[in-house]
C-alpha cells in the first residue's frame, strides 16, 4: 500500500531548484578568489576523508562538525546572499515601528535586512567575512541571524540542505583545483543578480570562468 504523497509539490522543487545550487555557486566562488582560504578549507575536507582513493568517500560526521572554516563560509554565505522572509497575518489590532496593524493584515519581515544590520552584526555587515563566525562562535544563535526562517514556517529541509552543499563543495575541492580565467572581470566577484526576484538564496549577476584540473586520488 503506497503512502499518500502531498499534490503540491512546488515549493520543495523550487527550494532545490532556485537555493541548494546557489549557495554551492557562492561558496566556490569566494574560494576560488581567496585561494588561500580555499586551501584551509581543503585541509579541513582532506581530514574528512578517511581512505583514499577515487570511490572514497567523506565521513559526514567529521565534515559537518570538524570543519570550522566551512563551517563559516557556510555561514557567511547564508547570511549574505538570502532574502528569505516571514510573512504573518494579524490576528489582533496592533501597532509595528509606528504603523498601525489592522486584524487580517500580512505583515512580512525580510531577514536580509536583520543581516545587514550593523547593530546587530557590527560595522562591516554587508561585507563578506567568514572569520566573524570564528571570532564569535554564538554569531550563527543570535537574534537576527534567520537565513532558514523562523517559527512554524522554519525549513524543514535545513539539514539536508546543508549535508548536500557540504558533500558538494567537499568533492569538488577533493577531485579538482579551481583556478580563475585572468581578465579584469575574471578577478573581480560577481555582484547578485538586483533583476531577478529570490525567495531566498539570490543568483550572480554573471558567470565565474575558471579551470578545472583534475586531481590524482
Amino acid at each position: 500500500m503506497k503512502p499518500d504523497l502531498p499534490t503540491d509539490l512546488t515549493w520543495p522543487h523550487t527550494s532545490i531548484n532556485n537555493n541548494a545550487h546557489r549557495v554551492g555557486f557562492w561558496i566556490l566562488a569566494h574560494l576560488t578568489h581567496d585561494p588561500a582560504y580555499m586551501e584551509k578549507v581543503r585541509e579541513e575536507i582532506d581530514a574528512a576523508y578517511l581512505t583514499q582513493g577515487p570511490s572514497a568517500e567523506p565521513d559526514m560526521g567529521l565534515l559537518l562538525c570538524d570543519c570550522p572554516q566551512l563551517d563559516a563560509i557556510w555561514h557567511e554565505t547564508m547570511w549574505l546572499y538570502n532574502t528569505a522572509s516571514a510573512i504573518r497575518k494579524a490576528t489582533r489590532a496592533c501597532a509595528v515601528g509606528g504603523k498601525r496593524v489592522s486584524v487580517g493584515d500580512q505583515v512580512m519581515a525580510t531577514f536580509r535586512q536583520f543581516h545587514l544590520n550593523r547593530e546587530l552584526f557590527g560595522g562591516d555587515a554587508g561585507a563578506f567575512r567568514p572569520a566573524r563566525f570564528l571570532d564569535d562562535k554564538s554569531l550563527a544563535r543570535r537574534k537576527g541571524y534567520a537565513p532558514f526562517g523562523g517559527g512554524h514556517t522554519y525549513c524543514p529541509g535545513r539539514l539536508f540542505a546543508q549535508r548536500e552543499i557540504y558533500l558538494f563543495v567537499a568533492e569538488t575541492l577533493r577531485r579538482f583545483y579551481l583556478e580563475l580565467v585572468g581578465g579584469a572581470e575574471g578577478t573581480m566577484m560577481p555582484g547578485v543578480d538586483r533583476n531577478t526576484p529570490s525567495a531566498a538564496a539570490m543568483g550572480p549577476e554573471r558567470d565565474v570562468e575558471v579551470v578545472l584540473s583534475v586531481q590524482k586520488l
